[in-house]
């Protein structure tokens, strides 16, 4: 049970600020948007990384606020405050590491969106099977019996840095790096180290474009620089700089949530017995299950980090046009009870509609199949080859770890017999 939280309904200046409830909010943070819900659609709070933000909680103002031309990502639309506190720089408009399809609007994110769906088809993601396929056993082969292994840093870490280095063309050798670059990046341990992940990582992702121009190969990077060379119009092609953005874009989101899709499936799976053994009598339940964790407790909490540009309204709560953060809360979303009946309830058989775990309207995720092929290889493959698999310590609390954007635990130790 959770104290009476203050209502923001309607003002500016009184926030909630969340950052007393520390780590119960972390841990489990439904509660809290629940009762906030009950209020109004959207507050005004301090996060637990201090950051003033519009949160926007309930289903059908998440899906209106994830297409709405007045919430924009682009950083030059964030208030001068957001940009000193978050950046470092309150004059600092665009990210070191180049413009990406995460931090444009309109037509400039058309014409950096296009060749990445040119590139990123459906018939690329599905050859990558195999690939996922032979990866994944080769985890389970190492995993050991009867003995606590830790499913992130044994078996999903491992198994999407990989792929998503295949994707992007980077060597074994770099996978580890950039896998720390990209943790560093995601739950910084202060802003300071974000800036300086930030910083540390763009020149190796430049250097990385700067190779594939010389030694171009069957991967992601070089297709782009392919439809560089194949495209008569100059306007149509990314610069070296915005491929770094791009790319910079790719290895961090790919691989943080699909990290976290297998590990929250198997921890809600495990959690829930009578779902595991619904899904071990009928397998075909599978697809259902990896869609019900994306509602219940998927691996994105927040969106793309929005500001404001113009004066809006979301139900009573006036949100003003001076660039102001908004985030659009997925995990509050997926449980509001207009749109998802017994919404607390894990339920593998709950037909899901209309989910925004991958975005709605422009911003939506161009790795989403890819993200669902994974999940559903890896938690196909460890289910059938590790009959015994449970928890290692039974009842004991999750590590969940901290940010406004990603929902995954730090680690989730089992074991199988």
């Amino acid at each position: 049970m959770i104290r009476p939280l203050p209502s923001t309904v309607g003002t500016l200046t009184s926030p909630i600020d969340l950052r007393p409830y520390g780590a119960h909010f972390q841990a489990d943070p439904y509660p809290f948007y629940a009762q906030l819900l009950q209020q109004s659609p959207a507050h005004y709070v301090i996060g637990p990384d201090s950051v003033p933000t519009w949160m926007i909680l309930g289903y059908p103002e998440a899906k209106a606020a994830l297409a709405h031309p007045a919430l924009l990502v682009d950083w030059a639309y964030a208030s001068p405050q957001w940009r000193a506190m978050v950046l470092g720089d309150p004059e600092t408009t665009q990210p070191p590491q180049g413009r990406s399809v995460a931090t444009s609007d309109n037509l400039d994110h058309k014409r950096l969106r296009q060749p990445l769906v040119q590139a990123f088809t459906i018939r690329r993601i599905q050859a990558l099977a195999p690939v996922i396929e032979q990866r994944t056993q080769q985890l389970i082969d190492r995993l050991p019996a009867r003995t606590p292994f830790d499913l992130v840093d044994d078996f999903a870490a491992p198994l999407t840095i990989s792929v998503i280095c295949a994707i992007l063309g980077i060597s074994d050798l770099d996978q580890n790096q950039f896998r720390c670059l990209a943790d560093r990046l995601s739950y910084p341990a202060s802003l300071n180290d974000a800036h300086a992940a930030r910083h540390e990582i763009t020149p190796l992702l430049r250097r990385l474009v700067e190779a594939k121009h010389d030694q171009p190969g069957d991967d992601l990077l070089s297709h782009l620089l392919q439809i560089n060379r194949d495209t008569a119009d100059p306007q149509a092609t990314l610069t070296d700089t915005e491929l770094t953005g791009a790319t910079f874009t790719l290895l961090n989101a790919g691989h943080q949530t699909s990290i976290h899709l297998i590990t929250n499936t198997l921890f809600c799976l495990l959690t829930h017995p009578e779902q595991l053994a619904s899904l071990r009598a009928d397998s075909d339940l599978l697809a259902s299950a990896l869609e019900e964790t994306l509602r219940y407790e998927g691996p994105i909490g927040g969106s793309l980090r929005r500001f404001a540009a113009e004066d809006l309204t979301i139900g009573d709560t006036c949100i003003p046009g001076d660039g102001s953060q908004v985030l659009i809360v997925l995990s509050s979303a997926h449980r509001d009870p207009r749109q998802f009946p017994d919404p607390h309830r894990f339920d593998i058989r709950r037909r899901n509609a209309d989910l925004l775990a991958f975005g709605h309207g422009p911003h939506y995720c161009l790795g989403a199949a890819l993200g669902r092929l994974e999940a559903r290889i890896a938690i196909g493959s460890l289910l059938d080859r590790l009959p015994g698999l449970s928890l290692a310590h039974p009842g004991s609390d999750p590590g969940w770890r901290p940010g406004p954007i990603f929902r995954g635990l730090a680690n989730l130790p089992l074991v199988h017999t």
